[in-house]
C-alpha cells in the first residue's frame, strides 16, 4: 500500500490543489542512529556504541554524552517508549546499568534496591506526561550459569516535588513454564495512562522469551497476565521433574591431612609455575592407604549416583528441547505496547531451512496480542519484519534488520504493509525526489559461485520511529556504502501531510496496496483516478473490492464516491 493522505470530502468537484503539500526537506545526521522519540515528536534520541545524543527539535538544541575510554561510562537508552513529552529521557550511564534519566541537561538516578555488586537496574518506559516510569531492578548479579532471577519488573511514580519516589515491584511469576526460576522478568513499555505495562519472561534456559502484561485495577492493585501462553509447549509434551544439578565429584584433597594437603598444593603450584613441565602431581600420592580407600569408595558411590542422575537429566533435557523447539520464541527485549494499552506487540523468531545456507536462518514476524484476552489478533508470517514501534493505536512500524541491504522500513496499518520509501513517496513529489536522490545507495556484492563483483543499487530507508501522529519521523541505518561512517540518520517533518492519522476515517473506504491496486469498500459506487495535472486517467463504476490499476509508475489521486454522494480521496504511488 502506498499512501499518506486520505481526506473525506463532499460531493463537490475534486480539487487537486487541496492535496498539495508544503515541502520541508528532511535533515541528514551522520553517525546518529535514532532509536527513540517523544510522542509529540519534540525529542529524538540516538545511541551509538555507548554514545548518547539527544535532539530537541523545538529548541534546535543538541546534547551529546560520550562513553569514556575505560568503558565505565557507557550510555544505553531505555528499550521501550523511553522519552516523554516533558523531556525526560530514560537511559543508563554505566556499563553495569543504572536506572537513570535525563532532563533539562542533567542526569538523575532512580531509587533502586541497595547492596549487591553487578546488579543491573534499568529504566525503559515512561508515560507521555512523565508521571510514571517502568523498568527493571536487579535481584541477583548477572550470571547465566546460576539458577537465579537476575532482574524483576518495577515502576516509579513522579512526586509533587518533581522527583521520582521509591521503586514499586510488580507482581510476576516466580517460576517459568518448566517450573524453574526464570532468568529475567522485565517491564519494558508502558501505556499512556501508566496502568498497563508490558514486558517479557525469559525462561531458565534463556531460549524462550514470552510476553507478560501487568495491569493496575481501579483500586490500585496490580496483577499480571501471560499473552500467548498457549504458544508455549503447544504439543503438551510432558516434562519430567527437573533432576537438579549434578553433585560435585569428590576430590583427593578432601581426604588429605592438613599437612599433606599443604604439601600437595605447594607441589601443584610449583608445577604450574614451571610452565606445566612434566606430569602434574597426583593427589592420591598424598593419601594414606586408609585415606585412599575412603576416597575410592566415595568416588565409586558418586559415579553410581552420577550415572543415575545423567539418565534422569537426559530424559528431562530431551523433553525440554522438544518444548523449546515447538514453542514460539520472541526477540529479547523487543516489546511494544499500544498507547491505549490494549495491544501488546512483539517480534516472533522462527527458524527456517535455507537452500542458500548450511545453517537454518531466523525469520522475524510481527505479532499483536489483545491484552484483555491474551490471544493473537494479527501476525505477518514469513514477512521478515521486526517491530520497532507502535506510535499510535493502529499503526506499527518495523524494518528488515540492520544487516540487510537495502535496509527497509515498513508502515503497517489495517493489516497492509507499506514499504517506508513508498509511504514517503506518496507525501509529495518533492519528497519522493528527495528520497530518490538522498536515500538511494549502491554497494558492491560478491557472488561466491561466479567469483564476480556486482553492484546493487536500491533505496535504503532504515529503521523508522515516529511521533504519535506520525508527523515527525526519524530513521537510521548502517552505511555499508560508506565505511567512513558508522551509521546515518534522517528526520522527516511530515506535518504538512497530516501524517497517517488523517487517514483513519477514510481508511475503511479506499486503500492502495504495494502494487498500486486499489481496495474499496462495498459502499463505494464509483472510483476516479487523476494524475497530478488534474486529468482523469481511469474511472470505474460499481467497482469490485479490488481494482487493478494498470497505469504507468507515478503519483496519483483516487476519489471514491459513495452512494450518499460523499467521497474519500486517496493520494498514492503506482
Amino acid at each position: 500500500m502506498k499512501r499518506s493522505l486520505l481526506l473525506l470530502c463532499g460531493a463537490a468537484g475534486l480539487s487537486l490543489s487541496a492535496a498539495a503539500q508544503t515541502f520541508v526537506a528532511p535533515t541528514i545526521h551522520e553517525n546518529l542512529s535514532f532509536q527513540h522519540i517523544s510522542p509529540d515528536g519534540r525529542f529524538v534520541v540516538s545511541e551509538v556504541y555507548g554514545n548518547l545524543t539527544i535532539l530537541d527539535l523545538k529548541e534546535n538544541k543538541s546534547y551529546e554524552y560520550l562513553a569514556d575510554d575505560t568503558g565505565t561510562i557507557y550510555y544505553t537508552a531505555g528499550l521501550g517508549n523511553s522519552v516523554s513529552n516533558t523531556g525526560v529521557v530514560l537511559a543508563s550511564t554505566q556499563s553495569i546499568c543504572d536506572a537513570a534519566y535525563w532532563q533539562d541537561g542533567e542526569w538523575h538516578n532512580l531509587n533502586v534496591p541497595e547492596g549487591g555488586s553487578g546488579l543491573n537496574h534499568l529504566s525503559h518506559g515512561i508515560t507521555p506526561d512523565g508521571k510514571r516510569i517502568c523498568g527493571n531492578v536487579g535481584v541477583h548479579e548477572v550470571d547465566i550459569n546460576k539458577d537465579a532471577l537476575m532482574c524483576a519488573p518495577a515502576y516509579w511514580d513522579l512526586k509533587d516535588d518533581g522527583t521520582y519516589g521509591e521503586f514499586h515491584r510488580l507482581p510476576h511469576p516466580e517460576l517459568d513454564w518448566s517450573g524453574r526460576t526464570p532468568q529475567y522478568v522485565t517491564a519494558v513499555a508502558i501505556s499512556d495512562d501508566g496502568r498497563v505495562i508490558a514486558g517479557q519472561v525469559v525462561d531458565c534456559s534463556g531460549f524462550l522469551c514470552s510476553p507478560i502484561v501487568y495491569t493496575q485495577a481501579d483500586n490500585g492493585e496490580w496483577s499480571y497476565s501471560l499473552p500467548g501462553a498457549d504458544m508455549i509447549n503447544p504439543d503438551k509434551i510432558e516434562l519430567p521433574a527437573y533432576p537438579g544439578e549434578n553433585s560435585m565429584a569428590p576430590e583427593a584433597v578432601d581426604f588429605m591431612s592438613p599437612e599433606k594437603r599443604a604439601e600437595y598444593e605447594a607441589a601443584y603450584t610449583a608445577w604450574v609455575q614451571s610452565g606445566f613441565e612434566g606430569d602434574a602431581p597426583e593427589g592420591t600420592d598424598y593419601l594414606t592407604p586408609e585415606q585412599a580407600a575412603a576416597y575410592e569408595a566415595a568416588y565409586s558411590e558418586w559415579e553410581t549416583a552420577s550415572d543415575e542422575w545423567m539418565v534422569k537429566y537426559n530424559e528431562w533435557y530431551d523433553a525440554f528441547s522438544e518444548v523449546i523447539s515447538s514453542s514460539a520464541a520472541f526477540t529479547f527485549n523487543n516489546v511494544c505496547l499500544s498507547p491505549d494499552g490494549t495491544s501488546y506487540v512483539a517480534t516472533r523468531e522462527t527458524e527456517m531451512e535455507s537452500p542458500d545456507s548450511w545453517w537454518p536462518i531466523m525469520i522475524s514476524d510481527p505479532y499483536v496480542f489483545d491484552v484483555a484476552t491474551g490471544k493473537v489478533t494479527f501476525s505477518l508470517e514469513g514477512s521478515g519484519i521486526s517491530v520497532t514501534q507502535m506510535p499510535s493505536n493502529d499503526v506499527i512500524l518495523g524494518w528488515n534488520g540492520m544487516d540487510s541491504f537495502p535496509c527497509k522500513g515498513y508502515v503497517i496499518k489495517d493489516g497492509v504493509v507499506t514499504p517506508l520509501d513508498e509511504y514517503l513517496c506518496a507525501v509529495s513529489t518533492e519528497l519522493k525526489t528527495w528520497v530518490d536522490e538522498n536515500m538511494t545507495q549502491t554497494i558492491e556484492d560478491y557472488d561466491y559461485e561466479t567469483d564476480e563483483v556486482t553492484t546493487v543499487t536500491a533505496v535504503n530507508t532504515g529503521m523508522p520511529i515516529a511521533s504519535a501522529d506520525l508527523k515527525t519521523m526519524a530513521v537510521w541505518s548502517s552505511t555499508p556504502w560508506n565505511w567512513d561512517l558508522t551509521c546515518i540518520g534522517y528526520i522527516f517533518d511530515l506535518s504538512a501531510a497530516g501524517g497517517v492519522q488523517s487517514a483513519v476515517a477514510a481508511g475503511s473506504i479506499i486503500k492502495a496496496d504495494a502494487r498500486g491496486n486499489l481496495h474499496v469498500a462495498p459502499s463505494v459506487a464509483a472510483v476516479t483516478v487523476y494524475d497530478l495535472a488534474g486529468s482523469a486517467v481511469m474511472t470505474v463504476e460499481h467497482p469490485s473490492a479490488v481494482i487493478e490499476c494498470k497505469l504507468p509508475r507515478g503519483v496519483y489521486v483516487a476519489r471514491a464516491t459513495l452512494a450518499d454522494g460523499s467521497s474519500a480521496v486517496l493520494k498514492f504511488c503506482k
